[in-house]
């Protein structure tokens, strides 16, 4: 199972905001989708490997990038995305569902992206 959500997550993924669900869920597309015009989109890209980059939207809506690494913790059952850099995590969040181009996720801690 663990091998499947990997291959279904390797992939360059944006925030598509316009389609975030009231009940926390949080949406990314694949970079290409064809998003809306947006003033700047948090996205992350994640390779096979565990290798990762973070992009937050910084000042000047311009992105700024995170060289950092990826895994799949289960907890309770539940996969979960875990993004850290060398200093701290990045991300932390509960995968909802992955499939037909579309990452649902939920927040479980802090986190950058905006």
């Amino acid at each position: 199972m663990k091998h499947r959500i990997i291959d279904q997550l390797s992939g360059h993924w944006r925030h598509s905001h316009e389609e975030d669900e009231a009940n926390d869920i949080i949406v990314f597309r694949p970079v290409d989708f064809p998003f809306p015009p947006s003033r700047g989109r948090a996205e992350f890209e994640l390779l096979p490997d565990g290798l990762a980059c973070f992009c937050e939207i910084g000042g000047g809506d311009q992105p700024q990038k995170h060289p950092c690494h990826w895994h799949i913790d289960f907890q309770n059952d539940e996969p979960f995305l875990i993004i850290d850099d060398s200093f701290k995590r990045l991300l932390e969040a509960q995968i909802v569902n992955c499939q037909n181009n579309q990452l649902r996720i939920r927040y479980r801690s802090e986190h950058l992206s905006g």
